[in-house]
């Protein structure tokens, strides 16, 4: 039997065909990389990292450095996702919700990583740390989102779009979160008119959220968060007709806004305030050497709105009209937010007072106030300067301690806080010291709360129907507690077998409200919205015939009937 040669396998197989079969298994193996070149940049479509962000972030470091110190007092970790920052005694952080948890890379000047939409890039300069989201196919219609780690700061958006951080009722305008920035691949602003931040969660878990439509946007672009860190809206002078202290970050509306100024000249030195709007809460000066006045107002549209507030300091109490002549003298001060302040006449509850002849301690008389829960501020305002080490009691925190500037005699302005929880009992002094001794003049104010939930009261105006009666119209009047209400709510459950509550005007149950927005829900009617004075009224009326409507009809029951508010 014949057999093939073709498949005999030979001792020694000629050398041509030898070099010819190596020569194909070497094409083949060069094709095979070039498909797997071809075939991975298709599979990894997300583009290079935009070439401004290259140049921010620096040169690539050979080992991980996470935890960076762009200037004294502040520290900032670095991580998947996002970053933490640590100054001032607040520690705010911010993760990216994606899938993608890829290693990141450390350069110069912060870290970057690959992502399921593109790049993630967090820089870190000495004022501020920003977080980079380049995003390079469309995403349409989506909500990003990071989780805040805040501690116990409450986060809240201001009017101005940043995102403010509360703590014991008081805006901290160290860090802020910069309202929301849109840039496209040359690092120029492309944000779309009126985009906003937002905050959900409760109960110390936060999420920052974004809802944002990219179908306009130029591809790539960049979402940036940022976190910067400010000093505390507080300045000096060193001899000026004017003192302008910057506005708080996060500003809302309806927060109230105080200010300390000092200043040389005493007696003859008056304060007068950016406007007539503004109120003295009150002023106290140390013979002719040092002058301290505290203002208040609740911020309005304009005041959201402003940089700063320019205080003018005149030799006499006229401020506004033909107002007294200015004089040029040393000043120092700061200003404060505080929010969910007392919706009254007068939100200081309490305030005190007194000149202080040259001695180490700024004695701070106490208060006593007339409701609980108050926050106390102290007010210090030395005829010296700030060089030596000055103390606060130790309940309180510091918000701010500055110096006018040049030569010769200066003013210090001191203030602190605290959450009061000693009910409506005297407080005690709140007594500050510094090592050097100098004329001073201390202040204390006590900030009254908002009305507590369920501290209002209601009465009806009917008493008496009969069973299976129709046509009733009842009648509810809310009177606001002390302390008032902002953006609250008013809830009344209406008993069962009654008609169900109605907005329709014309039905059975039609309910109305003299302000807010009523809602109804089975049986419970909710007025949200209310902004109230404190001793004001609300009436909610329950079957009211206006629109011809027929009333309510009550139950067949008979007895008492309960309606829970």
């Amino acid at each position: 039997m014949k057999r093939s040669p073709n498949l005999r396998r030979t001792a020694h197989p000629n050398p041509g065909r030898a070099f010819l079969r190596h020569v194909l298994l070497l094409g083949v193996a060069a094709l095979a990389v070039g498909l797997a070149v071809i075939v991975g940049n298709v599979l990894d479509r997300r583009p290079p990292q935009v070439e401004f962000l290259q140049e921010a972030l620096g040169e690539r470091q050979a080992r991980s450095l996470l935890e960076r110190r762009p200037e004294a007092g502040t520290v900032v970790r670095l991580e998947p996702g996002g970053y933490r920052v640590h100054a001032a005694g607040l520690t705010i952080g911010l993760r990216a919700e994606t899938s993608d948890r890829g290693e990141l890379e450390s350069f110069d000047r912060g870290a970057a990583r690959r992502t399921e939409y593109g790049w993630e890039a967090v820089t870190v300069a000495s004022d501020r740390t920003e977080q980079f989201l380049t995003v390079g196919e469309r995403q349409g219609r989506r909500r990003w989102r990071w989780e805040l780690a805040t501690l116990d700061l409450v986060p809240r958006v201001g009017a101005d779009g940043a995102v403010g951080f509360i703590r014991n009722g008081r805006l901290s305008d160290r860090l802020v979160l910069e309202p929301v920035r849109i840039l496209d691949g040359e690092a120029r602003d492309v944000t779309p008119r009126g985009l906003r931040w937002s905050v959900s969660g409760s109960a110390g878990r936060w999420w920052l959220e974004l809802d944002l439509d990219d179908g306009r946007l130029p591809l790539p672009y960049v979402i940036d968060p940022a976190i910067a860190r400010r000093s505390v809206a507080s300045v000096a002078t060193a001899g000026a007709t004017t003192i302008v202290i910057p506005n708080p970050a996060g500003l809302a509306l309806d927060d109230l806004l105080v200010a300390q100024v000092t200043a040389r000249g005493g007696s003859g030195t008056y304060v007068c305030p950016p406007s007539a709007a503004w109120t003295s809460i009150r002023r106290d000066f140390s013979t002719t050497n040092v002058v301290q006045e505290l203002f208040r107002i609740s911020a309005t549209a304009t005041e959201t709105a402003a940089a700063n507030f320019t205080f003018t300091l005149r030799s006499g109490a006229t401020c506004f009209g033909t107002p007294s002549p200015t004089t040029s003298v040393k000043s120092s001060g700061g200003l404060a937010a505080y929010v969910d302040v007392a919706n009254q006449a007068n939100p200081i509850d309490a305030s005190s007072g007194q000149a202080n002849a040259s001695s180490t301690t700024t004695s701070v008389p106490g208060v006593t106030p007339t409701v609980s829960n108050t926050s106390l501020v102290a007010f210090y305002g030395l005829g010296t300067n700030s060089t030596y080490t000055n103390t606060v009691p130790a309940s309180m925190v510091e918000i701010w301690d500055l110096s006018s500037t040049g030569g010769g005699a200066k003013t210090t302005s001191r203030a602190s806080d605290e959450a009061y929880t000693g009910g409506t009992t005297a407080t005690g002094t709140r007594d500050g010291t510094s090592a050097a001794a100098s004329v001073n003049v201390g202040q204390l104010i006590a900030i009254a709360p908002l009305a507590p939930d369920g501290s209002g009261t209601l009465a009806a105006g009917t008493t008496n129907v009969a069973a299976s009666s129709t046509g009733n119209t009842i009648t509810f009047t809310y009177t606001v507690a002390t302390g008032g209400m902002r953006n609250g709510s008013v809830t009344l459950a209406m008993p069962t077998g009654w008609s169900a509550p109605s907005t329709t005007a014309g039905t059975a149950g039609y309910t109305t409200s003299t302000a807010g927005t009523v809602g109804v829900g089975g049986q419970t009617v909710t007025v949200s919205g209310l902004t109230l004075v404190a001793g004001s009224t609300l009436t909610i009326t329950y079957g009211s015939t206006a629109g011809g409507g027929p009333g309510a009809t009550a139950s067949a029951t008979t007895g008492a009937q309960t309606w829970q508010a």
